[in-house]
C-alpha cells in the first residue's frame, strides 16, 4: 500500500474515472484539522497507590532499593539518583518510567525474557527499578546523555523480549496503559 500524500491534480489523473469521489475526498480533507502536541508525547497516567503523584511513587520505589543495590556507594548513588529524578520531573517522564517498569515486571513474572534498552537504560533509575542491569556508577555513565535524548524527543527507554512472545507482550502493554488495569 502506498501511503504518499498526493495533490488534487495527481489524484484526478489516477482516478480519472471517479471525479466525484476525488472531489468529495478533497472536500473532506479540507474540513479536517489535526493538532499534535509540540512537546514530549502525552503518556497515560500510571495508577499509583494511595493516589500519590507519579514522581513521588517513582522516588519511593527507587529509594526502596538504593541501599540494597549500592551499599558501598550510597552517597554517590544518592546524588546521581537525585539528579536523575530532578530531570525526570522537569521532563514529565515519571509515568514513562513507571509504565516501562510495569511492563518489564509483568514480563518477568510471566517468564518472558525481557530487559530494558536505550540511553535511559543506563540510568540509575532504570537500574533501581530492575529495568536494566547496567550499573551507571561502575560504568561511569553520565545522566546528561539521557536528558539530551529525551529533550530531543528520543524516548530512549523500552524493552527487548523473546520474539515468539511478542504478541503476548504487546497485549500486556496495551492493558497496562488502560487506566482501569494495573498489574501490581
Amino acid at each position: 500500500m502506498n501511503m504518499l500524500w498526493r495533490d488534487t491534480k495527481t489524484m484526478y489523473a489516477l482516478f480519472h474515472d471517479l471525479p466525484r469521489a476525488v472531489a468529495a475526498t478533497s472536500e473532506i480533507a479540507a474540513r479536517c484539522r489535526a493538532s499534535l502536541p509540540h512537546r514530549l508525547q502525552v503518556l497515560p497516567v500510571f495508577p499509583t497507590p494511595d493516589g500519590i503523584s507519579a514522581d513521588a511513587y517513582l522516588r519511593r520505589l527507587c529509594a526502596d532499593y538504593l541501599v540494597e543495590y549500592f551499599p558501598g556507594r550510597l552517597a554517590e548513588a544518592s546524588a546521581l539518583l537525585e539528579k536523575e529524578l530532578d530531570i525526570i520531573h522537569i521532563l514529565a517522564l515519571a509515568n514513562y518510567f513507571l509504565i516501562v517498569w510495569d511492563i518489564v515486571a509483568y514480563c518477568r513474572r510471566e517468564s518472558i525474557l525481557c530487559h530494558g534498552r536505550g540511553s535511559a537504560a543506563t540510568s540509575i533509575v532504570a537500574n533501581l527499578l530492575s529495568i536494566s542491569a547496567v550499573d551507571p556508577l561502575a560504568q561511569g555513565l553520565v545522566v546528561e546523555r539521557v536528558q539530551t535524548n529525551f529533550k530531543l524527543g528520543d524516548h530512549s527507554l523500552d524493552e527487548t523480549y523473546e520474539i515468539h512472545l511478542r504478541n503476548r507482550k504487546k497485549d500486556t502493554a496495551v492493558e497496562i496503559c488502560v487506566p482501569e488495569r494495573l498489574f501490581r
